[in-house]
């Protein structure tokens, strides 16, 4: 994939991942993943339903955090990595990581996600 390709598909990752409203959410992650996406953090979500249903839970948690891009992505081979945040709007940047995407056939395929742990502590 080229990098433009890439950086948008990041960039819309971030917007559903701070998207409340499920149904645009689930409209723009059947655009955005495959269908068998692989999600990989302090759990493992397999599949656009189970994945949509943690994002649900996650926002309903949190009301006023979103999620933005702290970083550049940086690319190649169809693997990318990224730094995000996610706070609410006094402090953006109260939780941060990493993510890792492969992509295939246009669609994001996996995802890994690390978070900074002696931030988050």
């Amino acid at each position: 994939m080229e990098e433009d390709e890439i950086n948008t598909l990041i960039a819309e990752h971030f917007t559903v991942w701070s998207d409340r409203n499920p149904l645009t959410r689930r409209a723009a992650m059947e655009k955005l993943y495959s269908d068998d996406v692989l999600v990989i953090a302090h759990y493992r979500f397999n599949g656009l339903p189970n994945i949509d249903a943690y994002i649900d839970d996650l926002l309903a948690k949190r009301p006023e955090y979103r999620f933005a891009q702290r970083t550049p992505v940086e690319s190649h081979h169809n693997i990318a990595r990224v730094n995000w945040q996610f706070g609410p709007p006094d402090d953006p940047a109260r939780v941060t990581g990493q993510d890792i995407f492969t992509f295939e056939a246009g669609k994001i395929q996996s995802l890994l996600v690390f978070l900074d742990t002696k931030k988050n502590q």
